[in-house]
């Protein structure tokens, strides 16, 4: 890929950023909360790469130029800090964890949960992958006996969620897991970006007053600490090493001050990996599946190259290569629907992006789903064309043209366990069932913190011959 294009301060003033003014601003807010990643898609085609939002509370600067989303996240990210509305709603369930952690505590919580994510422990993911969904089939299979179709974003839900469960806690949560998933969509609407809360970003007591639903949000949250605590306190007390994620966290020492880490942070770390490890792989796995039933031409290629190139049994972490089609459909399935699809940051001082300045304490957002449906990245962006992530037609893209776990230095720790499991738990599944909409009516998404179907996508389950 060639070399971006150096991104420099300049003198004098900078270049003019163009953007909605007046009243045209004001009513964007109706629109920025009813779609926003289509609002902000047509921002950007109308303003070019740097779109200014000067709303009475917070200035908003839309970024959805690769080369300065690069400059951002990746070569002066200590200038963009998690230090918004948003990531202070956040802060409240996920407390100082790797998610939302910046600086000093940020360093020194990646190197101790890096371990976690080290290649010795595949082999447990591996085993995680394969128990559950084994499980899974054998319910699409009593699904498939009945006629009856399955609920595909609540059972992509559950798998990811028990598969992660078992890596972090050695267990599962059956007896929890519905609760559970109630209350991460509880989070949903608190967390929005673009909600009118997190916009303002008013002090604490203030955000709670105007934030739709935020007494049902504090009960969910309530519901996952006494999950959680309860892990953490029949781990701690049984002092025995499982080799899981649980047991690193509880075990690891701060490499300066040879600490371990306390059951405040412990909590906060298990509450990042809980919510950020299951939800956007499920969503992801979801809108994968729902693109491939609309796209029967696509889904038959699929299903040959898992015929041909898997032998019979468990689909293990070495079947992966092999199967380079189906990692390519994964991927176009997030560039058309990708799960995180907006983030933001606060710019701690002033700084200066190929001309244009950026003023201090501004908000600057971008989102994945503008930037993965710009016709300048993407020749016919709203075709569903999995042939795109091929080595060939990726190698002159812009590095940031396609970003669903982020990038730089904060990009997801977790990004390359998040492709295994898609990739093995879709390759178990479509080997063994055919699944076709009960409705022809399009699934629309919902964006609120995650890019979700708008309704539960309902489909049926054929078993294939074997």
């Amino acid at each position: 890929m060639k070399a971006p294009k150096r991104v420099s301060p300049a003198a004098g003033p900078g270049k003019p950023i163009n953007g909605l003014r007046g009243l045209e601003l004001l009513r964007s807010l109706g629109k920025l909360r009813d779609n926003p990643p289509d609002f902000l898609l047509k921002l950007a085609l109308r303003f070019g790469g740097v779109t200014d939002l000067p709303f009475p509370f917070e200035r908003v600067i839309l970024i959805s130029n690769p080369e300065y989303i690069e400059y951002i996240l990746h070569r002066n990210y200590a200038n963009y800090l998690k230090d918004t509305g948003r990531w202070h709603s956040f802060r409240e369930i996920l407390g100082n964890g790797l998610l939302t952690a910046d600086g000093q505590d940020w360093r020194r919580q990646r190197q101790r949960v890096q371990p976690a994510f080290h290649q010795d422990r595949m082999p447990l993911l591996e085993r995680a992958i394969e128990q559950e969904t084994a499980i899974l089939a054998e319910a699409w299979r009593r699904h498939a006996r009945t006629s009856e179709p399955v609920p595909v974003l609540h059972d992509m839900l559950g798998l990811m969620l028990k598969i992660l469960t078992r890596v972090m806690f050695s267990r599962d949560v059956g007896d929890v897991i519905d609760p559970v998933l109630a209350a991460f969509k509880t989070a949903h609407t608190f967390l929005n970006p673009f909600s009118v809360a997190n916009l303002l970003d008013p002090p604490r007591f203030l955000r709670h007053l105007i934030s739709p639903g935020y007494g049902k949000f504090a009960r969910s949250l309530r519901v996952l600490d006494d999950v959680v605590h309860r892990i953490i306190r029949d781990r701690v007390a049984s002092g025995v090493d499982t080799g899981d994620m649980l047991s690193m966290l509880v075990s690891s020492r701060d490499e300066e001050a040879n600490e371990l880490m306390n059951s405040t942070q412990v909590r906060d770390e298990v509450m990042t990996a809980f919510m950020a490890g299951h939800e956007t792989t499920a969503i992801a796995l979801t809108w994968t599946l729902y693109l491939l039933a609309r796209h029967p031409t696509i889904e038959q290629q699929v299903w040959e190259e898992l015929r041909s190139a898997l032998a019979v049994g468990p689909v293990t972490l070495a079947d992966l290569p092999k199967i380079d089609y189906l990692r390519c459909t994964i991927e176009e399935g997030m560039r058309l629907y990708p799960p995180g699809w907006g983030l933001d940051r606060r710019a701690a001082e002033d700084d200066d992006i190929d001309g244009y300045r950026i003023p201090a304490n501004a908000t600057v957002a971008f989102s994945a789903y503008v930037v993965q449906h710009h016709p300048d990245y993407w020749p016919d962006a709203e075709t569903f064309d999995p042939l795109r992530f091929t080595d060939e037609r990726s190698k002159d893209r812009p590095l940031y043209a396609y970003f669903p776990f982020g990038g730089g230095p904060r990009r997801c720790i977790g990004h390359r366990v998040a492709m295994v499991q898609m990739q093995a738990a879709l390759a178990r599944l479509l080997r063994e069932f055919k699944l076709e909409l009960v409705s022809d009516e399009p699934v629309a998404p919902k964006a609120v913190l995650n890019l979700m179907p708008r309704r539960e996508i309902f489909m049926k389950v054929t078993p294939r011959p074997t």
